[in-house]
C-alpha cells in the first residue's frame, strides 16, 4: 500500500479555502481524491490563465474576456465523491474567476471614463482613477490615454486580506484551526 504523501499548507493557493482544502485532503489521506482535486483544479486554472494572455495580447477584448468568464462561471460543474472537498474546489474555482471579473470591470471603468474625460482634460492636468490609474492625461497638448488590459490591474481583494477576514471570523465563532 502507497504512503499518503502531505500536501503543503499552501499546495492550492493561499486563500482560506485553498489552505483549508490541503488541510481536508491531509486528513482523507487519498491519494486518488488528491490526484483528481489537483487536475481539476490545474485545468480551471489553466483555462483562465490562457484567457488573460489573451487579453494581455490583444487577441481578447475585455468586454468578450468578460462574457467568457461569465459563461464558465454560470456552467460550472464541479462533482467529487466528498462534498465538502467539491464546495471547496468549487469556491477555489469561482474564487479565481471572480478575482478576473474585478480586473475586467476596473478596465472597463477606465475605458469608458475615457471616452468622457479626453474633452475636458487640460494641459499638464491629469484624470486618474482613485487607486492611481492614469485614465487621461494632456502633456505639451498632446493627450494621453492609457490602453489598459487586466494583466496591468491589481485586484484589490488579495489572499491576505481574505485570510485576514477568514481569521476574524473564525476568532469571533471561537473556532481555531491548527497548522
Amino acid at each position: 500500500m502507497k504512503t499518503q504523501k502531505m500536501l503543503d499548507k499552501f499546495t492550492f493557493g493561499k486563500t482560506p479555502a485553498c489552505m483549508y482544502l490541503a488541510k481536508i485532503l491531509n486528513d482523507l489521506q487519498d491519494n486518488r481524491l488528491n490526484s483528481k482535486v489537483s487536475k481539476i483544479l490545474v485545468s480551471y486554472k489553466e483555462n483562465l490563465k490562457q484567457l488573460e494572455k489573451a487579453n494581455e495580447q490583444n487577441i481578447l477584448s475585455v468586454k468578450n474576456l468578460n462574457m467568457n468568464i461569465n459563461i464558465m462561471r454560470n456552467n460550472l460543474n464541479i462533482h467529487i465523491d466528498n462534498e465538502l472537498v467539491s464546495n471547496l474546489v468549487h469556491n477555489i474555482v469561482i474564487g479565481d474567476m471572480k478575482s478576473i471579473l474585478r480586473k475586467v470591470k476596473k478596465v472597463r471603468v477606465i475605458e469608458n471614463a475615457q471616452k468622457h474625460l479626453k474633452k475636458k482634460v487640460e494641459n499638464g492636468k491629469s484624470f486618474t482613477t482613485k487607486d492611481g490609474y492614469v485614465i487621461v492625461a494632456k502633456e505639451n497638448n498632446e493627450l494621453l490615454e492609457p490602453k489598459y488590459n487586466i494583466t496591468n490591474i491589481q485586484d484589490y481583494i488579495t489572499p491576505e486580506s481574505l485570510t485576514e477576514k477568514w481569521d476574524k471570523k473564525m476568532k469571533k465563532r471561537n473556532i481555531v484551526i491548527e497548522d
